[in-house]
């Protein structure tokens, strides 16, 4: 019985990452688009999904997003991109702390 919940738990666990995956994908198609309120909105989303794996900020594409929405021309994408980084930073300083 314990194998078997071994494996569904694994299932599970891949079935959630897949989903983020894909989140994380139309979150990034999102940040293009032309309405500062869907970019602003996919950024938050994405600052979520960092939150939960923050592998994700690893990532090129995540990256390039970042770089770009710094310089968007609307004032609350840079805003919520912003947020995102102090977030990261914060996680960052906190993992640091927990190694020492």
């Amino acid at each position: 019985i314990s194998l078997g919940l071994v494996g569904s738990e694994m299932c599970i666990r891949d079935r959630v990452r897949d989903l983020f995956q894909a989140l994380k994908n139309v979150m990034l198609c999102i940040s293009y688009q032309k309405f500062a309120t869907l970019r602003a909105k996919a950024m938050k989303t994405i600052k979520a999904i960092i939150k939960i794996n923050p592998e994700t900020l690893n990532e090129k594409e995540v990256l390039k997003i970042i770089q770009l929405r710094l310089m968007d021309v609307s004032s609350s994408t840079r805003e919520a991109t912003l947020d995102l980084l102090w977030q990261s930073l914060t996680q960052l300083n906190y993992a640091d702390e927990d190694k020492v």
